[in-house]
């Protein structure tokens, strides 16, 4: 079975601190914690 690989585009990640920066980073941390490679694209 291949392994899982997430990649996440955003327009605003940890540039503005509204909801969608805040969900995205906490998605993110669950991700690495099972081991998962996660890369977020943004500007």
């Amino acid at each position: 079975m291949k392994e899982l690989r997430v990649a996440l585009f955003t327009g605003n990640y940890n540039h503005i601190r509204d909801g969608v920066s805040l969900t995205l980073n906490r998605l993110v941390e669950y991700l690495e914690r099972q081991n998962i490679p996660v890369m977020v694209f943004g500007p």
